[in-house]
């Protein structure tokens, strides 16, 4: 147990957490019931002369890649209700593109996409997908800055 988080009872009884690339428990997300936040990086970058065609190629493959996710988000609903799960994105124009395929669905749990500039080192966009239930989540612009007081303490900053 971390932080009233039980992992056991979460995805990675179904192997479901293994597919991410990272994660971590968190409080970020405490009154959405999140203890947990995992990443899937998808790294591809797309060359200027790549068309149109390739972008659209690009993105379906990688829902092909994360439709076991999308699976069990379907099947297995509560496997991973105490998880965000962010799709990260290193082009813009697969951000999109996969934004297009997977945003006017409804998801069961906690389901956002991200654009990270990797050479400014920084999160330009995330999108939260929209939920069944209709609940609307913070995404990390909407955090509070965190402070680092010490090297072992992080908190956010309020104010």
């Amino acid at each position: 147990m971390y932080n009233d988080y039980e992992i056991e009872e979460d995805g990675v009884q179904y192997g479901l957490l293994q597919r991410m690339d990272f994660s971590f428990a968190t409080n970020a997300f405490e009154d959405d019931g999140i203890g947990m936040w995992a990443f899937v990086v998808n790294t591809r970058k797309m060359d200027l002369e790549d068309t149109a065609r390739f972008v659209r190629t690009d993105a379906r493959m990688a829902l092909s890649n994360y439709a076991t996710l999308f699976l069990a988000d379907t099947w297995l609903p509560q496997t991973m209700m105490k998880t965000k799960v962010t799709i990260a994105f290193v082009d813009e124009g697969c951000f999109r593109e996969f934004y297009s395929l997977v945003g006017n669905r409804k998801f069961n749990n906690h389901y956002s996409l991200m654009l990270v500039d990797v050479t400014g080192h920084r999160i330009v966009e995330e999108i939260n997908l929209e939920r069944i239930d209709g609940k609307k989540e913070l995404t990390i612009m909407d955090l509070p800055d965190i402070v680092d007081d010490d090297e072992d303490t992080w908190r956010y900053d309020n104010d």
